[in-house]
Formats: C-alpha cells, sequence, structure tokens
C-alpha cells in the first residue's frame, strides 16, 4: 500500500515535461520519475514473488538435507501448547486445586 501511495505521488515528475527556471535551464525530472517508479515496482514484485519462492526452495533444501521440514518446529510447538493446556494440571498449566 505505501508503494502505491509512492508511485501515486511521483506521478507528477512522469508527467513533468521539462521547466525553464530563471536561469534559463530546462529542468527534466522525468528520467527521476521513472528510477523512483521503477525501482518502487520492481521491489514489490520481489517482495510478493521472489521471497516466497525462496523461502520454498530453501525449505525443500532443508528437507533434502535433514528430512525435516523447518516447520517441524511450529508443528513441535503446537503439540506441546496442547498438551499444557489440556493437561492433567487444569486449564493454561494451573494445578487442578487451585480451581
Amino acid at each position: 500500500m505505501s508503494a502505491i501511495g509512492s508511485v501515486a505521488g511521483i506521478a507528477e515528475l512522469l508527467r513533468d515535461r521539462g521547466k525553464i527556471d530563471h536561469f534559463g535551464v530546462k529542468l527534466i525530472r522525468n528520467p527521476l520519475g521513472l528510477v523512483i517508479v521503477g525501482g518502487l515496482s520492481l521491489s514489490t514484485a520481489m517482495t510478493l514473488y521472489v521471497v516466497p519462492i525462496v523461502y520454498v526452495l530453501m525449505d525443500r533444501l532443508c528437507v533434502r538435507l535433514t528430512g525435516r521440514s523447518s516447520a517441524a518446529g511450529l508443528k513441535r510447538a503446537e503439540e506441546i501448547k496442547e498438551q499444557t493446556d489440556h493437561g492433567p494440571e487444569g486449564r493454561m498449566g494451573e494445578p487442578a486445586m487451585a480451581k
């Protein structure tokens, strides 16, 4: 969302055809706008597509090398949480007599 807002704010630079300053020099900011919009678009695309793909590839490599997924720790943590929430001690790890 912030990239979209930034591109919308910089759209004025893309439409800039050049203005003449008080020294008679034509100021052209169109290339600056193109670079900024291109950079924001590329970084957004990399964040949305490239990063998840690299994560999946690294997870597959982890499975191939260790035999376990990187999410195995999350599954084990969930199992431990369920055991402590519903174990013989009572609710949320409290002793049964504390009720």
